[in-house]
């Protein structure tokens, strides 16, 4: 596409969108959610024991997930199986702390945002590099973020979970006023 102007009635020009042309349906594909969602429900981590000695604290940060962002052949699917590897890697460091004796009794699990791609307003070509929804990446994200805490917290006697806004999560009302 090209940028282009016009007037506007009341004084002034608004940009518009020249030669726009259909994004190319062999590019990215939409994959549905509710197959990836039950894949991430019926996931299963290793479970770790319980140790005593002095309190120490676990944390996690997720950050820049930008779940629905899609390149060919590297989409949402790949994002959501390195974030459940991600997960499965947490497990196993709990379980090689505790086996050195350490006693992790407070989980901090911070979501340091961008969890989702968003559809547009980030940069100029978003719109045509999203396999997902805007809905959809929000709904998949409450579930991996779920997944998380429900993975983990059962480790630990204390759990504090924590987020920031972030510019992706951001949604926005027309020229650019932000709204939520």
């Amino acid at each position: 596409y090209t940028w282009g102007v016009t007037s506007n009635p009341h004084g002034g020009y608004w940009n518009k969108l020249n030669n726009v042309k259909p994004k190319p349906e062999s590019v990215i594909e939409e994959i549905d959610i509710s197959g990836i969602a039950e894949s991430i429900r019926a996931w299963k981590p290793d479970r770790v024991e319980k140790l005593e000695g002095k309190p120490e604290a676990f944390v996690v940060g997720l950050a820049d997930w930008q779940l629905g962002k899609a390149y060919p052949g590297n989409g949402t699917e790949q994002t959501v199986e390195r974030i459940k590897s991600s997960l499965n890697n947490a497990v196993k460091q709990v379980q090689r702390l505790r086996s050195e004796g350490r006693n992790l009794k407070t989980l901090y699990l911070a979501n340091l945002g961008d969890h989702i791609e968003n559809v547009a307003g980030s940069y100029a070509s978003q719109s045509y590099e999203v396999d997902l929804n805007l809905r959809d990446q929000i709904e998949l994200a409450i579930e991996l973020n779920m997944l998380w805490v429900k993975t983990l917290a059962p480790m630990f006697e204390r759990v504090i979970y924590t987020a920031n806004p972030c510019n992706h999560a951001q949604l926005t009302r027309g020229q650019g006023r932000v709204n939520i």
